[in-house]
């Protein structure tokens, strides 16, 4: 069984917060294959579809680790088998980039669930949400996206979407030459 995680902060008021992008993005993804609702299991909410799984940690960004550690040890998930979906303000709006193993990056959910999987190896979708000059990463992030950005939105998710049945289908080596390094808002 695959796993495919979307982190964010549970509750309203992260909503619509750029760091519940990976939220937003595995909840279209369910939507559009019609894979509702969501059950509560695993210290988060899933929604199962056919060889895959998709986990919304409800453990709050910092402690994500704990929701994939409970859903891939009882599927006996392989990290490789494992795609996480992210913000990352180091990305601008309108890239996307898969990338196998590495580090957190100073991303706390990914923090988290290296501490709890306890291996690099699992896949990722960075999902480019920019940075402001002179404001705190962290702050940013929490806020919501700007109006002007949020209406960019839907065709950046889609594309997100198009990666994670890239993903599913032919592996994160096709993803990374076919989503990297295309930013969908250049002209």
């Amino acid at each position: 069984m695959k796993l495919i995680v979307g982190l964010g902060n549970p509750g309203t008021g992260y909503q619509h917060s750029r760091h519940n992008i990976g939220f937003r993005i595995a909840q279209a993804f369910a939507e559009e294959r019609r894979v509702l609702p969501w059950r509560k299991r695993f210290h988060g909410k899933i929604a199962v579809g056919e060889g895959w799984l998709l986990l919304l940690p409800q453990t709050f960004m910092n402690l994500s680790g704990i929701a994939v550690a409970s859903a891939s040890s009882f599927y006996h998930t392989q990290a490789e088998e494992i795609l996480v979906i992210h913000d990352d303000v180091d990305l601008p709006l309108g890239e996307i980039r898969f990338k196998h193993g590495g580090s957190s990056a100073g991303h706390q959910g990914l923090a988290s669930i290296l501490q709890y999987v306890r291996k690099a190896e699992f896949d990722r979708l960075r999902f480019g949400v920019g940075r402001e000059a002179g404001k705190k990463a962290l702050d940013f992030i929490l806020e919501p996206f700007l109006p002007e950005d949020e209406g960019c939105l839907p065709a950046l998710i889609e594309q997100a979407q198009r990666g994670i049945d890239c993903w599913l289908g032919e592996g994160i080596a096709v993803c990374m030459n076919r989503f990297n390094r295309k930013n969908l808002l250049a002209p």
